[in-house]
């Protein structure tokens, strides 16, 4: 189901609500042209101005009545705007958990910011304003139409035949124009990407005196947007310049062929200045529906957007919803698995063979780019083996619901993200409902303890996105702090100690070798002093695992091991 379509289901009723609402203003109007006329045409007739009060009281209830519904339309407005924005973005995000960490890594993150952020406020506009005042730029000439009919009926077709013109008009002159409006979109989509990406990369920029050639960058995005948008602009001013003619001469011909039959006393004075006062206001739905013609641009090339992102499919697949049962501590292999990303000649690993019990430590050691990464994916099940399999206890990963393979396993990467918020909130990320004192337990276990207490509100200490109020070796320790505090049977450390310094390392690791007791511990590590206690070490080059066996085995070895050490090179 196309994201147009399901927010529209949504939002149904309200909208038939919304339009119901724009009706009766378009009535008002009409209403109150008719109720104008009799007043002005009472003293023109000779009547006493008595005769007309009752033209006055409707006229000014009309005003009374048509704010109270231009009030209400406009709550109303706003209320779909709100739910469209929550079904939108809760269907987006619902979406892209399941496409996964997978798909964000090979995305442009302004792109994706773009994407779901602003493609979704445009289908608010939309939805909100746009459709409603569409549809009433129909119904509101239609009405006025008719009552023009009322008197003359050719003066009533010709409004309806001007209707048809300007409606049909704007359709082709959007099929002449729309690859340049699409052309605007893909280039504003992509300066504001650009843009997200500049303040995301404003340190880097600036610590290397790029920031002539990103602000000369954006310069250009601007510029190739302005060039698109002013193109457009001028199909789209022609389209209304032809609208308008359409309209002014129909009114034009209605009001003027009025006029002659007054004179011929064919109709009333009154009924003239009745048909004069209702094409004043015959074509104000049309101009307005026109103030969100942008948007409506701007949606068109949303909806196909998030069409395309709620069609890709996730790099993995959800087991059957049902738990699977498993034991208090899972033994987990990686059984000649092999895997290659999308678009790649070559395997990132090909035949690894690694094996995960409880109360074993493995540490997984190599040159940059040998694999480590793709091993650690492939256990968090971020991908799926393209050759071989991953089990846990004999049966195969992917059988098992992402759900409860996430709550079986910890993970601790050097890129720790930590979100706005407090601190006893991070590290309570995975057991909202821990008690103080467990989160106090994890946080001394982790070594972070010393340093809440120097901080004025301890636990309590607001940090913000990022965790830009820590030092590198703070947050590292408050993720490791939620990693020991959701006691998962299976704990992976990648790089995780990297940011520490000696003393709170020696720290963390003996909190490590107490959980190694009973739990499965993987290390994907560079420092010698992380892996060399190590229960066993997988070396791993160019994807393929090359040596195995303890620090002192492999050390006693000409091997790969022995030469990184040798050469004091990151493992």
């Amino acid at each position: 189901m196309s994201m147009i379509d399901e927010v529209a289901r949504a939002v149904r009723v309200p909208l038939m609500g919304s339009v119901a609402l724009g009706s009766g203003v378009v009535v008002s109007r009409l209403v109150q042209a008719w109720a104008l006329a009799a007043l002005v045409a009472a003293p023109l007739a000779g009547s006493p101005w008595d005769s007309a009060v009752w033209a006055a009281a409707v006229a000014a209830a009309m005003v009374v009545v048509r704010s109270l519904l231009l009030w209400a339309s406009e709550s109303l407005a706003e209320s779909i705007g709100h739910r469209v924005a929550v079904t939108a973005r809760r269907r987006l995000l619902d979406h892209l958990l399941t496409l996964g960490p997978a798909y964000t890594a090979t995305r442009r993150t302004g792109d994706v910011a773009a994407t779901l952020v602003e493609s979704a406020a445009a289908i608010e506009t939309l939805m909100a304003r746009a459709r409603p005042a569409r549809l009433l730029s129909w119904i509101g000439p239609l009405l006025a139409a008719a009552a023009v009919a009322v008197v003359d009926p050719l003066g009533g077709v010709l409004i309806a035949m001007a209707l048809v013109v300007m409606q049909v008009a704007g359709p082709i002159w959007n099929a002449i124009g729309r690859k340049g409006h699409e052309r605007v979109f893909t280039d504003l989509h992509a300066m504001d990407a650009g843009f997200v990406e500049a303040v995301q990369g404003m340190a880097t920029a600036k610590s290397f005196a790029a920031a002539p050639t990103l602000r000369r960058r954006l310069a250009e995005q601007a510029e190739t947007v302005r060039v698109a948008s002013m193109r457009t602009l001028a199909v789209l001013f022609t389209q209304i310049l032809a609208g308008r003619w359409a309209s002014a001469g129909a009114g034009a011909v209605a009001v003027v062929r009025a006029g002659y039959l007054a004179a011929d006393g064919r109709i009333s004075g009154q009924a003239a200045l009745a048909v004069l006062l209702v094409v004043l206001v015959a074509f104000v739905p049309v101009e307005e529906a026109g103030a969100y013609l942008h948007a409506t641009f701007a949606a068109r090339a949303a909806v196909a957007k998030l069409d395309a992102f709620l069609a890709e499919e996730p790099a993995v697949r959800d087991g059957d919803r049902r738990p699977v049962p498993l034991g208090p501590a899972p033994v987990v292999a990686l059984e000649d698995v092999s895997f290659r990303y999308p678009g790649r000649d070559e395997d990132a690993v090909s035949g690894v063979g690694l094996v995960l019990e409880p109360g074993r430590t493995v540490a997984l050691v190599g040159p940059s780019g040998s694999g480590k990464s793709t091993v650690v994916s492939l256990l968090a099940r971020l991908v799926d083996p393209t050759a071989g399999r991953v089990t846990v206890d004999g049966r195969d990963l992917r059988e098992l619901p992402l759900e409860q393979w996430w709550r079986t396993i910890a993970v601790v990467s050097q890129d720790t993200h930590l979100f706005p918020g407090t601190i006893r909130e991070n590290i309570a990320l995975a057991r909202p409902d821990a008690t103080r004192e467990q989160i106090e337990s994890a946080a001394e276990a982790a070594g972070l303890a010393a340093d809440l207490a120097a901080m004025p509100d301890g636990y309590d200490t607001e940090v913000s996105e990022r965790g830009a109020r820590l030092s590198g070796g703070q947050r590292q320790r408050v993720a490791i702090a939620r990693a020991l505090l959701q006691d998962a049977p299976v704990l992976i450390l990648d790089e995780a100690t990297a940011a520490l310094d000696g003393r709170t390392e020696t720290a963390v690791h003996a909190a490590v070798e107490r959980l190694c007791r009973d739990r499965a511990v993987l290390i994907v590590a560079h420092r010698l002093a992380t892996v060399r206690d190590a229960d066993e070490i997988v070396v791993l080059e160019q994807g393929r695992v090359v040596e195995r066996g303890s620090h002192e085995r492999l050390l006693g070895r000409t091997g790969t091991y022995h030469r990184l050490v040798e050469a004091g090179a990151a493992l």
